[in-house]
């Protein structure tokens, strides 16, 4: 049984953007196609790229994690996590995979395992030090450069710091109900998406404290940064918008309008492209410019829960939760000649399959992003 998310009315905050039509693609604008859906476990809740290789790895809510490998995207093995997924991260020199869980019935709360890429394999799992009743992990990151990892324990309301050992290093307060992370390598930041109050944690990572909270918008859900512009991109769910805040000045510069209930969001930082996974429109916005506007939609699977990019090709991957699948969209950079589709990528836009209706299953939740979903997440079936 998973309980709801929690829900405002759909108010906008002063300095919304209105929402316009989308702007017409230029003559050498990206182009999109997605390919076929390749099937991964029950209730894909969390996706990352190993980039280069490229090895996507998916956090289901089927207590599995499935590899996915190759051109064209194809199942490699799953691994049992003993509980429900919630968040995954990959470190891309060491490709070590790291896992959150919401709960375990074994351990008595959730954990953090770390598994071997491919093949897939458990290597160790660790429970949260400092917790006060069980955990409930929600996401997980990694700092590729310090190669630490960072759990968010939506329950306790804290951050964990491991080493890539999953050796712990310290516990970090942040505000109530954390539902996601992402790390800023380069400023030696992690932004933690507060659900309670609708805020955003940001720790100082030399140091292990928060510096500074920021007010985003209603029942923000996911966390992506671009790390060479160091922008920060906020998707809330409740309100159908993005918050863009500034890494430089860490004040939120623009809320722009995306689709209905964005539930993840991901960044190209090679292109500085970012996708919206719109859970109830069951597509995916493309936002680009400098001045961040909506210029395509891309239809993928029943119930985008979250998005992944691999930098090294610009191929993005988006999990979808209705269908237990992973949508691949084959990116075309600014006037080649577009790849083939492999149809629609989904099911369209009608209305979700399971016996949802419209928010009977009202529950949500990546880059160095890591987003994930514990059971206070809004969309679990």
């Amino acid at each position: 049984m998973h309980s709801h998310r929690r829900r405002r009315a759909a108010l906008l905050v002063g300095g919304t953007l209105t929402a316009a039509a989308l702007a017409a693609p230029s003559a050498l604008a990206d182009t999109y196609a997605p390919q076929h859906p390749v099937g991964v476990g029950l209730d894909p809740v969390s996706i990352a790229v190993d980039s280069g290789q490229p090895d996507v790895y998916t956090a289901d809510f089927g207590n599995d994690v499935s590899l996915l490998v190759g051109d064209p995207l194809t199942p490699a093995g799953t691994v049992s996590l003993g509980a429900n997924g919630s968040g995954v991260a990959v470190d891309p020199s060491t490709h070590k995979v790291y896992v959150t869980t919401g709960d375990n019935t074994t351990l008595g709360g959730g954990s953090v395992d770390e598994l071997s890429g491919n093949p897939l394999s458990v290597i160790t799992s660790v429970q949260p030090t400092g917790a006060t009743q069980d955990a409930n992990m929600a996401a997980v990151a990694v700092d590729p450069a310090t190669h630490d990892v960072y759990a968010v324990d939506a329950a306790n309301g804290t951050v964990s710091v491991y080493s890539g050992d999953l050796a712990a290093i310290a516990t970090v307060p942040v505000g109530d109900q954390p539902v996601a992370v992402a790390i800023d390598s380069g400023t030696h930041t992690a932004y933690v998406v507060d659900q309670g109050p609708d805020e955003v944690s940001v720790v100082d990572l030399k140091t292990n404290k928060v510096i500074k909270t920021i007010r985003v918008g209603f029942v923000p859900d996911a966390v992506a940064v671009d790390p060479s512009t160091h922008d920060v991109y906020v998707a809330n769910g409740a309100d159908g918008t993005l918050s863009v805040i500034a890494g430089s000045t860490l004040k939120v510069t623009a809320t722009v309008p995306v689709g209905d209930d964005p539930s993840g969001v991901a960044v190209d930082p090679r292109r500085h492209t970012v996708y919206a996974t719109n859970l109830l429109d069951a597509q995916v916005t493309v936002l680009t410019g400098d001045r961040l506007r909506a210029t395509h939609t891309i239809p993928v699977g029943d119930f985008p829960q979250a998005a992944t990019v691999d930098p090294s090709t610009h191929e993005l991957y988006v999990a979808n939760g209705g269908d237990a699948t992973v949508t691949p969209v084959k990116v075309a950079v600014g006037g080649m000649t577009p790849p083939p589709g492999g149809g629609n990528g989904g099911h369209g836009h009608g209305q979700p399959h399971h016996g949802h209706g419209q928010h009977g299953h009202d529950q949500h939740e990546h880059g160095h992003a890591g987003r994930g979903h514990g059971d206070h997440r809004h969309h679990k079936h």
